[in-house]
Order: C-alpha cells, then structure tokens, then sequence
C-alpha cells in the first residue's frame, strides 16, 4: 500500500501527457479544450483493456470527431501519427537502456532495435514533408494519380503529421513522448519494489520491462 499513491500518480501524469500531445497534433485543425483530451485519452485506454487490437484507438478517434466536429480522417490520422511517436520514443529508450544492461539483451536485437528507429524516424519525416508534394502537380501526387486511394490516405497522414514541421511544437512532441514512457517506466519500478523486487529491477531495467 505505500506505493499505491505513487502508482496512481504515475497512471494519472500518463493520461495528462497523452492529452497534452494530442491536444498539439489537433491543434492545427481544432483549439481543444484540455480536460476534453484528457477525458477521451482515458476513455480510449479502458476500451484498450477490455477490448481486443486497440480498438479504443477508434473508439477515442471517433468520440473526439464527434465532440470537436472533426473530419474523422483527421481524428484518425493524429492517432496513428500519435503511434509512430510512441513507437520511435519506445525504441529510442529501449535502446538507450539496453547499454547498460548487456547481459540481458544481445547486440543484434540492439542493432534492430536502432534500424526500426531510422526507419519509424524517416517514416515521420516522409509524413512531415509531404504535404505539398501530394499537392496537385506534386512529384508525389503525379505518381499516385493511378492510386486515389494510397494518396488519400498518405495525404490524411500528412496532415496529421503537418504540425510536426514547426519546431516549437516538434520539440514538444518529441519531449511529451519520451516523458510519457519514461513516467510509465516508473510504474514498473515502483512495482518492483512494492513486491520486493528492488535489488533486482533498477530504473534502466523497468524501462526494458
């Protein structure tokens, strides 16, 4: 029970930060209010935990395209670009911490481990800078004319991503999604010790967990 505030404390900062950076991504499309992410952010975690294949990523997408009046395509394409972050922070901790733990984690899956990073990174980067070339007469937009709908979805997460090319919000993206999953790792750490695990789970280790 000593660590039960603390573990509640942690769940309740995740959500806040995860409401916080969507609120960003939207906000070229829409000026949301805070407690309304932070309010579709939880509902969309509790469908995640009862419900199979992350369904309350839609559920959570089409809830906020109801309540801002957002296309959903624009709902949708912020939550997968909201994934590819999770997704690069998560490899980017993962292999930081794997350093100092190479006992419990070979060389190759490191070296994978940072090959998917350059690659969910130049996916982001692709995204970011695509926008004018899906434009009409774009050098992207002329090659996918045969393909309506792979440019329309490239194009939606374009725009989910379009955000991302201002530096002040890139970095606060950028800075939201590594204090999310370092904040998640505490709560793995702080389990550790609530079962008396302590000496054998350090920080670098609740982050590989």
């Amino acid at each position: 029970l000593t660590w039960l505030p603390f573990m509640i404390l942690i769940v309740f900062t995740d959500v806040l930060i995860r409401a916080l950076r969507w609120r960003i991504l939207l906000s070229k499309a829409v000026k949301a209010p805070l407690l309304l992410m932070f309010r579709l952010e939880a509902i969309g975690l509790a469908v995640n935990n009862v419900l199979f294949a992350r369904i309350g990523e839609l559920a959570r997408a089409v809830l906020a395209a109801r309540e801002m009046r957002l296309p959903l395509a624009t709902a949708l394409a912020s939550v997968a670009v909201e994934r590819a972050l999770d997704v690069a922070a998560l490899l980017t901790l993962f292999a930081t911490a794997s350093w100092s733990a190479p006992g419990l984690v070979s060389a190759s899956l490191r070296r994978t481990a940072l090959i998917l990073l350059v690659g969910v990174f130049a996916a982001l980067i692709f995204l970011i800078l695509a926008e004018r070339t899906l434009e009409p007469g774009g050098w992207l937009e002329r090659r996918l004319r045969a393909r309506p709908k792979i440019h329309d979805l490239i194009l939606q997460l374009a725009l989910g991503a379009a955000v991302l090319r201002q530096g002040r919000a890139a970095l606060s993206v950028a800075g939201l999604s590594l204090g999310l999953w370092l904040v998640d790792a505490g709560l793995y750490w702080a389990g550790a010790r609530a079962l008396g695990m302590g000496s054998v789970i350090d920080y670098s280790r609740s982050i590989l967990v």
